[in-house]
């Protein structure tokens, strides 16, 4: 069971609790059954109540971690888009090695964060298949797999990029 399905099910697993709990007081005729039930009706909204807050940070969180990652990305978008324009036969520049390396770092990060689960599908798959895009350019590649024996970047993968450029929205 994972948090994000805790958190997008708090109210019907509190409901649930509460009922269950009822139930088994009503059946058993406890004596103080209504100072059970009351005590888990006010844990299950301190529950609901947790998970609103949670869910609240992570939009957050999310929120600042997109703002953060577009403009990492604005900053290096012209120098990507000048080293997609070079032909396979001509070198990069040590200040293009330096944005590539800038972008995978850049890349690696939106993958730590997604893994943890921070960054949702419809928008890991978006940024996946731009990574895609650009991974495949001879020079860049050739970057990328030099780079990637590193294992510099919290285990993203050529294979984890594929993978993540199949989501769509809702998947």
């Amino acid at each position: 069971m994972s948090r994000r399905w805790v958190f997008e099910n708090h109210a019907w697993l509190s409901i649930g609790s509460v009922a269950l709990t009822l139930i088994i007081t009503l059946s058993l005729k406890c004596e103080n059954s209504w100072e059970a039930v009351g005590a888990v009706l006010f844990g299950a909204l301190g529950f609901s109540y947790f998970c609103q807050q949670q869910k609240l940070a992570e939009i957050q969180l999310f929120k600042q971690l997109f703002t953060e990652f577009n403009a990492r990305y604005d900053r290096l978008n012209n120098q990507l888009s000048d080293i997609l324009k070079l032909s396979p036969e001509q070198e990069l520049k040590p200040c293009q090695v330096k944005a590539l390396i800038d972008y995978f770092n850049l890349c690696a990060e939106e993958f730590l964060f997604r893994e943890e689960g921070y960054i949702p599908d419809h928008v890991w798959g978006p940024w996946c298949r731009g990574m895609l895009d650009n991974i495949q350019h001879n020079l860049v590649n050739a970057l990328w797999n030099q780079e990637s024996q590193k294992d510099s970047y919290y285990g993203l993968s050529l294979e984890k990029i594929q993978t993540g450029a199949k989501l769509k929205r809702g998947s």
